[in-house]
């Protein structure tokens, strides 16, 4: 059969990175699997995520994936490079946040990160901001309720708006004109913040730049891949499967069937 794309998160916000996945690699099949159980990462010491993220690598690795996408922020600023020790033989593709051209394309010099708890306090993300953005002024805010707001498929509620504007009202009154995600679930809040924030706000996540990643490491080697257009992507949780799909088909807009991993 050939080995697989493996996409991993603690939640359903790595769909936003599948979604793009798919559309470089539409006869790649992509194995997902979301660490509900365990959910959510972004409040978790960085010990604890890494003994978790080694397990749902563990798995993906029985289903013959490589690479294997960690999309998940917290997952990756926990240890990427750490996993890529521990499994030499699996290529690895973090998802980071795009603070880089936030910053280069920040007229106002001043810019906004969404992420989780743990991400936003992250030595790795601290650092970015040093490297990248230092020349701007930044607001850097851990959001656990709105990857809730994501899980729970509850993003077009006034409940959500309310949330975002708690955080976005005065970095935008003050002329903040970007706003980078930090966390995989927040695509899907994208039309909610443009509602919340104006026209004007620059947005940018790293799906696509995650999703070229994967099709440059296709690209260089492709003779053990798969190669089948009918070939079925596979969903897996740790947890509800049920309400997982309904949820997951929801944000896809698509039907979505989650299986129990274990």
């Amino acid at each position: 059969m050939g080995q697989s794309i493996g996409v991993f998160d603690s939640g359903l916000g790595g769909l936003s990175v599948y979604r793009e996945i798919k559309k470089l690699l539409p006869g790649q099949r992509i194995i997902y699997f979301a660490d509900h159980k365990n959910a959510p990462y972004g409040t978790r010491k960085e010990k604890e995520i890494r003994n978790l993220t080694i397990r749902a690598i563990e798995f993906l690795k029985q289903k013959s994936c490589s690479p294997v996408v960690i999309a998940c922020n917290t997952a990756t600023t926990g240890g990427i490079d750490f996993y890529r020790r521990k499994f030499p033989n699996i290529s690895f593709v973090g998802v980071v946040p795009p603070i880089k051209p936030a910053a280069i394309g920040s007229k106002s010099k001043k810019i906004v990160i969404l992420s989780t708890t743990a991400t936003s306090k992250s030595k790795y993300l601290k650092r970015l901001i040093k490297w990248f953005a230092r020349d701007c002024k930044v607001w850097n805010f851990g959001c656990p309720e709105l990857v809730e707001a994501v899980e729970n498929g509850t993003v077009d509620r006034e409940k959500t708006k309310s949330m975002l504007r708690r955080y976005l009202d005065k970095p935008l009154k003050d002329g903040a004109d970007s706003i980078v995600f930090g966390c995989t679930h927040f695509p899907f809040l994208s039309k909610v913040i443009k509602e919340v924030s104006g026209s004007g706000i620059k947005i940018l996540e790293p799906s696509k730049p995650v999703a070229t990643q994967v099709r440059r490491i296709y690209q260089n080697d492709q003779r053990s891949w798969s190669k089948n257009v009918k070939i079925l992507d596979k969903f897996y949780t740790s947890g509800n499967s049920r309400t997982i799909s309904q949820v997951a088909t929801k944000l896809l807009k698509r039907g979505i069937n989650f299986q129990n991993a274990y």
